[in-house]
């Protein structure tokens, strides 16, 4: 006996109780089609009914206390200079969560074009942009929906780290999306009134003009990002509106699954990048190196008996891999100066060391 009609996974039509294949759309209704259909619903969906700035604030907030814990771990000082520097991880650390910097985007870090987003400076640029994040984030996520939101966030702000690629110019902080939620929401005004003399674009002038006004009296501000930021959004609203006039749902959904990639793939290359050893890391490495070079060299003239490496201990228990071979073997022919074969070994490692050494000054751009 035939039970209830039941609805297609896919095209959520009626079909027979007993149906293996939906004569709408051709969906296996099957278990296996089931659960891909299934799946495929919930990649689509999800996150309706989420406030979605929200989520993109927490991730400026938690990149932030990453930066200053990883600052700490480090060992440097969470200092900085300006009103927008205080309580700021180090300049290394924020170099490896993600700082845009022309030289690595052109060497092939392209990630850092999405990450330089979400990071900030100093706790006070943190507070300003997050503040007009909170004021800004509501209103056009309402308006444009979570998926026009993260497109304009996204996709404006990435034109905006682009302008200041081409100015060759360093760049972290969200101003630049910032600037693309005002630049939407002015354009949104203006096509509804048919003119900029509306009061959602007013408004928006308004903050336009005192963020770039503040921005002057503060300096150190990334005006390229921010001029392509608002063009940007600009641009970024007439296809959302585009796709919603034709009701292209499913390719606002696949922009938005792209988007969605693409900032999870760039965070997944920052953590990679940020199990690395920091600049200031590096620099502590190699001094101790070349403190233990010079322990070795001092002991086969002075015959010392037991020389002090202080710095190894300090400095072993960050390294893994390359430089932990190699710290572990100088240390080994500190201990046994005179065994066969010492100074064969001993210039194996320092030209280990340098290959190594210079390997790593070239992901940080320091060397080409």
């Amino acid at each position: 006996m035939s039970g209830r009609p039941k609805l297609c996974p896919k095209c959520r039509k009626l079909v027979g109780a007993d149906d293996q294949t939906c004569y709408h759309c051709g969906a296996n209704l099957g278990l296996r089609g089931r659960l891909m259909a299934g799946a495929t619903r919930t990649a689509t969906t999800a996150g309706e009914g989420m406030a979605w700035w929200r989520l993109v604030l927490l991730a400026n907030v938690a990149l932030f206390v990453i930066g200053l814990l990883v600052t700490i771990r480090s060992g440097a000082p969470i200092s900085g200079s300006g009103l927008f520097g205080m309580l700021s991880p180090s300049s290394s650390v924020q170099l490896q969560l993600g700082l845009q910097v022309q030289s690595l985007v052109l060497s092939g870090d392209y990630w850092r074009l999405v990450t330089c987003l979400f990071l900030h400076g100093g706790l006070m640029h943190l507070g300003f942009n997050m503040y007009f994040l909170a004021q800004l984030g509501p209103t056009a996520e309402q308006l444009f929906g979570n998926r026009g939101f993260l497109l304009i966030y996204i996709l404006g702000g990435l034109l905006g780290s682009l302008v200041e690629l081409v100015l060759g110019n360093p760049v972290l902080g969200a101003s630049g999306s910032i600037m693309a939620l005002i630049g939407a929401l002015a354009g949104l005004g203006m096509s509804r009134a048919g003119t900029w003399d509306n009061e959602l674009t007013r408004e928006m002038i308004k903050i336009l003009l005192f963020v770039t006004i503040f921005g002057l009296i503060v300096g150190s501000v990334a005006h390229g990002a921010h001029l392509g930021g608002f063009v940007g959004g600009g641009l970024t609203l007439l296809l959302v509106q585009g796709l919603r006039r034709r009701r292209a749902q499913a390719v606002l959904q696949g922009l938005s699954l792209g988007t969605t990639a693409l900032v999870v793939g760039s965070f997944v290359m920052m953590g990679m990048n940020l199990s690395q050893p920091t600049l200031g890391e590096l620099q502590a490495y190699e001094k101790c190196v070349q403190h233990g070079l010079v322990i070795v060299r001092d002991a086969s003239k002075t015959k010392t008996k037991e020389p002090q490496w202080n710095c190894f201990d300090e400095i072993r228990p960050r390294m893994t891999g390359t430089p932990a071979q190699i710290l572990d073997g100088i240390a080994e022919v500190i201990r046994q100066p005179n065994v066969p074969g010492g100074p064969g070994r001993l210039e194996a490692l320092i030209e280990e060391h340098n290959v190594w050494i210079r390997g790593e000054a070239r992901r940080l751009g320091l060397i080409q």
